[in-house]
């Protein structure tokens, strides 16, 4: 790739591909600050081209610079091309679909529904993108892959963010759109499967078959990264030692079924372009069968590039490498750069490129080559793997370098072998036997991950500001051999580097003052209010799942929620309770046994973690939750059918925000802001058009007599709204 030139006095190399794809990968993220008005990110892409630009003038590197800036500048335009690339239409009602069933189907772990990627879909009889639809089922042979199926459904086009987070899963499923389904409503109409379907499936079937559902999900899991069967037990062992890239295609994965190919071929006496040939086909085909993920994809560039380089007789650059794998899987999908799987997948590699040498080096003081190097990569690994746990709020085990010193040579023998005797077995169902014996591989590698789990030595990340993380990559850098500067000057770089990000983190941790908010928050079906006074006192209506609510506090700069006031039973759970720091729950149902419970059986208003409320109910029914907000009224329905007397009597009361949730029906009734899930003809605001909202009230607080709830209140209209997403 790039021959080392004569000797100069240097701080690094300059490296066209690789300085080209960060700069693509930094203008990206910078078209979506620009978008979004996010001036802190515009400030940073700003800083860093500014440090670029004074490098190239000190040391004379106009090309370099040059193509830095014409690689950013197109970045700036490959954001909205992802975002028109990826978009589908706008649909309003019911439309008739038809689609066929793929082979990733998702059952939930309540077995009620099921998520299918329906593919070849036909909306109104006209071609559109993949569909993630969620059918609600009574028996898992309701869905089969194959299937072709029609119904009438709303079509909606999938948010590709949520809470300000990228939702990868409808980029790499390639599904512009989402909707929802009973399955009564389903008309069979036949079954087809793809060639790449077909091939899984019978793959799939050899394992379950000949290495029982645990391990033969595991198995699957390896070969393919689908994860969708694998046992609760199973994937929590797994996640608490830290091995979870096991399950997942990667660098790791492709490297070692390349290896056992090179092994082959040359023992067949294949060389040069015959070999490459051959290489390529293989990595077109194993990328294929496994969704062309970008993991898949720059193990196997980057692995077809140092095969090039070989046989073309040039030096093989491994940053340049990394760079030119980047660069290409941004050209055809550029929103790639905001997906964390891409970015953990990179961040990994360099991170191993930066800092395992220099480990290595050091651990050859105290240990033979071959183990340091072995520590060295591990530990690497663990220092790119960790700002992108937090995306996921994951937890990070400190033995986990340990895990996988006795766990990779282990699967590196196991995984070639399985993948053979895989496809040796479909083809001759008596050679079984052979996938038996990776089964115990894999029983052994569930014990270590079990027993290394269980330790107290977890530690529950967070997601990390950008920053942070950015932070985190400079300091390597300074580290790796990459900078060429005397020890002194590296030193300095790294502390100034470390003592920055130390302030920076620490001042995430400084409560700054509060405004008086509320944001009204969809979760699937379920709709989740969080609201904070000026007194820094926070609460919140119903619950999501712990990584969702979390999210939500994150965009509100919420540390704790002290209090929750619960509408819908079904969504109190304890552990996500416990998680967020709640320490009183409000209930207007019999207590249950939770701890700190306050059960409120009248319509009378009270005052709980200095919250005004009351529950409105019609007889015996409840009907929703009212707070005095900082002089206004907010009514929050509970999600069912309520009769129209009812209804009418509650657009009587002088509400200035009314949240429907998937009512959106009811907004005729009211005569204020309207909030609901579905937009409307008097629906003010919807999750549907807007996304997760956040209301500012500008007023200021004044003397409350929280007895009777009577206010003298101000105007509604002195509020500020704002999109979460």
């Amino acid at each position: 790739m790039m021959k080392t030139g004569q000797k100069q006095k240097k701080i690094f190399h300059t490296r066209p591909l690789f300085y080209g794809f960060l700069a693509i990968l930094l203008s990206i993220c910078t078209a979506k600050s620009l978008f979004e008005g996010d001036w802190r990110y515009i400030v940073f892409d700003v800083f860093a081209l500014v440090c670029f630009l004074a490098y190239a003038v000190a040391f004379r590197k106009f090309v370099a610079l040059g193509v830095v800036l014409a690689f950013f500048a197109l970045g700036l335009g490959l954001y909205p091309l992802g975002v028109w690339m990826f978009e589908g239409k706008s649909f309003d009602g019911e439309q008739y679909v038809v689609g066929r069933v793929s082979d990733d189907i998702s059952i939930s772990s309540f077995g009620n529904s099921a998520t299918v990627i329906l593919k070849d879909v036909y909306i109104d009889g006209n071609a559109e993108g993949n569909i993630r639809l969620t059918v609600s089922i009574k028996s898992e042979d309701d869905v089969v892959a194959g299937d072709i199926l029609a119904f009438h459904a709303k079509v909606k086009k999938a948010k590709l963010f949520e809470l300000g987070k990228f939702n990868s899963f409808y980029l790499r499923d390639r599904t512009p759109y989402v909707a929802e389904v009973a399955a009564n409503d389903l008309e069979l109409q036949g079954n087809s499967l793809s060639p790449d379907e077909s091939f899984r499936l019978r793959i799939k079937q050899v394992l379950l078959d000949n290495m029982g559902k645990d391990n033969g999900s595991v198995a699957f899991a390896a070969l393919f990264g689908d994860k969708t069967d694998i046992e609760d037990d199973t994937y929590l062992a797994y996640g608490s030692a830290g091995i979870l890239h096991l399950l997942s295609v990667s660098g790791l994965h492709v490297g070692l079924l390349f290896a056992a190919l090179g092994w082959i071929l040359r023992k067949c006496r294949v060389k040069n372009l015959p070999n490459f040939l051959i290489c390529a086909t293989f990595l077109g085909l194993y990328a294929w069968l496994c969704n062309f993920t970008p993991s898949v994809l720059r193990a196997g560039i980057m692995a077809l590039t140092l095969l090039f380089t070989r046989f073309s007789g040039k030096d093989y650059d491994s940053l340049s490498s990394l760079g030119f794998a980047g660069i290409l899987i941004l050209l055809f999908s550029p929103l790639s750069a905001l997906d964390v799987g891409f970015l953990l997948s990179f961040a990994c590699v360099l991170s191993i490129f930066l800092l395992a040498p220099v480990m290595s080096k050091w651990l050859q003081k105290i240990f033979p080559k071959f183990v340091a190097a072995s520590f060295a990569v591990s530990i690497a690994v663990q220092f790119g793997i960790i700002p992108f746990l937090g995306e996921m709020w994951a937890t990070f085990n400190f033995l986990t370098v340990f895990v996988n010193l006795l766990v990779i040579p282990l699967f590196g023998i196991i995984f070639p072998v399985l993948a053979f005797c895989a496809l040796l077995t479909a083809g001759l169902p008596f050679m079984g036997f052979l996938l038996s014996a990776c089964g115990w591989g894999f029983v052994a590698i569930k014990a270590i991950a079990a027993f290394f789990g269980q330790t107290n030595l977890l530690l529950t990340i967070g997601p990390q500001d950008l920053f942070v993380v950015a932070g985190l990559l400079v300091l390597l850098f300074f580290i790796s051999r990459f900078f060429m500067a005397k020890k002194r000057t590296k030193l300095v770089c790294c502390s100034t580097i470390f003592a920055l990000g130390s302030i920076f983190y620490g001042l995430t941790y400084v409560d700054m003052p509060q405004k008086s908010t509320f944001a009204y928050c969809q979760y699937f079906s379920t709709s989740v209010v969080l609201l904070t006074n000026a007194d820094g006192q926070s609460a919140v209506v119903d619950l999501a799942s712990e990584t969702f609510t979390k999210k939500m506090m994150m965009r509100l700069d919420v540390k704790h929620v002290d209090t929750l006031f619960v509408l819908q039973d079904n969504t109190l759970d304890d552990a996500v309770a416990d998680a967020i720091g709640v320490k009183e729950i409000v209930r207007s149902t019999d207590a249950e046994g939770f701890e700190n419970e306050v059960v409120i059986t009248d319509d009378l208003w009270h005052v709980e973690g200095g919250f005004c409320f009351r529950y409105r109910h019609s007889g015996s029914r409840l009907l929703g939750l009212e707070f005095l907000f900082e002089e206004h009224k907010i009514f929050i329905l509970r999600d069912w059918t309520i009769d129209e007397n009812a209804l009418e009597r509650l657009g009587q009361s002088d509400f200035d925000f009314v949240l429907l949730g998937d009512h959106e029906e009811y907004a005729k009734y009211f005569s204020c802001e309207v909030y609901a899930c579905e937009n409307g003809e008097n629906v003010s605001r919807s999750y549907e058009k807007d996304g997760n909202m956040a209301v500012k009230i500008m007023d200021e607080k004044e003397n409350k007599n929280p007895e009777n709830g009577e206010k003298s209140r101000k105007n509604v209209k002195n509020f500020v709204w704002r999109c979460l997403d």
